[in-house]
């Protein structure tokens, strides 16, 4: 993801609303499809069908969590161009019935994936990892940042991020995302977040990195 360029176009961040589920999740499939975990996990299969074992699992986190209110939709010019799956403080684990709905859901999107690469296994293992270096307090959680790819570094990215950064402060709480993209670390880097840990899901893959960043006083 990034956003370094302007553009003469309008960028507006909203709520992501339910009849958007499905091209939601479309949009987080194209936006991943490239980004170096996804690519490591499937190396050596065709893009579309990439696309497509990937869509359910980022379906399955929007149907989720939209009932938060916290996924945000980002649009150009009433297009929707980019969503940001966010977990409010408190928002997770959901609780109940919806949690396990949610888990079970998650698994089998997982292993629908395994149908294209066995790595997507490690997925399991790499959210639980994950789960341990959370931190310990309420906070937001960024689970997933994407944008279109046809419209990628043109401010579209900053815009969701200054939307839940701007959300952060005004609820006194700390943001905190993993990512394995370069130019995603660069752009919340500039909006104050400081690398905590690196990991490694696999030992042959990628290397990322989880981020965070403390509240500031809201103007």
């Amino acid at each position: 993801m990034g956003d370094a360029a302007a553009t003469s176009s309008v960028v507006t961040v909203d709520r992501l609303q339910p009849d958007e589920t499905t091209a939601g999740a479309a949009l987080l499939a194209r936006s991943f499809v490239d980004e170096r975990i996804f690519a490591h996990i499937f190396e050596g299969c065709e893009r579309a069908r990439v696309e497509r074992a990937i869509t359910p699992w980022f379906r399955v986190w929007i149907r989720s969590f939209l009932p938060l209110g916290e996924i945000h939709a980002a649009r150009l010019d009433g297009r929707l161009v980019g969503v940001g799956v966010r977990i409010p403080p408190g928002g997770h684990p959901l609780g109940g019935l919806r949690q396990a709905r949610f888990m079970f859901s998650l698994m089998a999107a997982m292993l629908r994936m395994t149908m294209t690469s066995r790595r997507a296994i490690r997925l399991g293992s790499f959210a639980r990892q994950l789960a341990r270096l959370e931190p310990k307090e309420p906070f937001w959680n960024l689970v997933w940042i994407g944008v279109d790819p046809d419209v990628q570094r043109h401010g579209v990215g900053r815009a969701l991020a200054d939307e839940v950064v701007a959300l952060a402060d005004s609820t006194s709480s700390p943001c905190w995302l993993v990512t394995f993209g370069p130019h995603t670390r660069a752009l919340y880097e500039r909006l104050g977040f400081a690398v905590e840990t690196e990991v490694r899901p696999f030992s042959e893959g990628p290397i990322g990195w989880t981020l965070r960043r403390e509240p500031r006083r809201a103007a």
